[in-house]
């Protein structure tokens, strides 16, 4: 399984985080998150750990977030790629999911194809998918969750400045085409026809299962029903780390004035039309 996130991230994180607990550990194994972090590339990685060797093996640290938090967690670390590859390799654990992070506007294309290296490594086959969401509910849902306490672990927490949602829609801030960019390379250049063509081609060539937001558990299912035979059930599902962030006052873009709904509608475009494409 390989996965973008871009909607119901650390949602999906959690849900098969709790099945492959449930489905794949034995006595003998241990399911732990690793991240793999370089310049131009982000993992993270579910493995099903067969030895214990990396309770004393100093190449395979504490996961960032824990040393933020000062605390230890055993089910997540942090290693570099040739680790990575040295316990792959020596067979010390199983990958069941693989999660292609993002690198602030990097290039996403370099850790999906890394990843497809190490899948490739084992003689292994990948199931790719992503999550989309209209793109103004995304917009607002990702303003109030970056800015509110939930997001704390998020490297994005509370960079956006502006003190209310509407003065976010007309700011420089404003999310365009996010996915669009980072399967084109395509960092500051305006986006077109030429981009979009380009990124929906990528995500064609390598078969990517796509939902919309409100598919996300029928398209999680579909995938592991697929790859480990077994679907979530609702103790999996049970009290996830969803985007929960209260929003008082919530609006729909109708509720925008004319000339700030247009603004918003051509900001997005190419967001919408993406999500159109694939989810309706």
């Amino acid at each position: 399984m390989i996965h973008i996130p871009k909607n119901a991230g650390t949602y999906i994180q959690h849900v098969v985080f709790k099945y492959f607990v449930r489905t794949k550990q034995s006595s003998e194994e241990y399911i732990r998150k690793i991240t793999i972090e370089q310049d131009s590339l982000n993992i993270t990685a579910f493995c099903n750990f067969k030895t214990d060797y990396w309770k004393t093996d100093p190449n395979m640290k504490r996961h960032p977030v824990s040393v933020m938090r000062n605390v230890n967690n055993p089910r997540a670390g942090w290693c570099t790629l040739d680790t990575f590859n040295r316990y792959l390799q020596n067979e010390q654990f199983d990958v069941l999911l693989y999660v292609a992070e993002p690198v602030g506007m990097n290039d996403m294309r370099l850790t999906v194809n890394q990843i497809h290296k190490l899948i490739d490594a084992t003689d292994d086959q990948a199931i790719n998918f992503t999550i989309l969401r209209e793109p103004f509910s995304r917009q607002q849902s990702l303003y109030y969750y970056l800015r509110g306490e939930e997001s704390i672990h998020e490297p994005s927490h509370d960079k956006f400045t502006c003190e209310t949602f509407k003065q976010h829609l007309v700011s420089d801030q404003l999310e365009d085409s996010w996915l669009v960019r980072v399967l084109t390379g395509n960092l500051n250049m305006p986006v077109d026809q030429g981009l979009f063509d380009q990124a929906c081609s990528y995500l064609d060539t390598y078969n990517f299962l796509i939902g919309d937001i409100r598919e996300t558990d029928q398209l999680l299912d579909r995938v592991l029903q697929t790859c480990f035979e077994c679907t979530t059930t609702t103790e999996d599902r049970k009290n996830p780390h969803h985007n929960s962030t209260k929003i008082e006052n919530k609006i729909t873009i109708d509720d925008l004035d004319q000339q700030t709904k247009q603004k918003v509608l051509d900001h997005t475009y190419w967001d919408r039309k993406l999500w159109e494409r694939y989810c309706i």
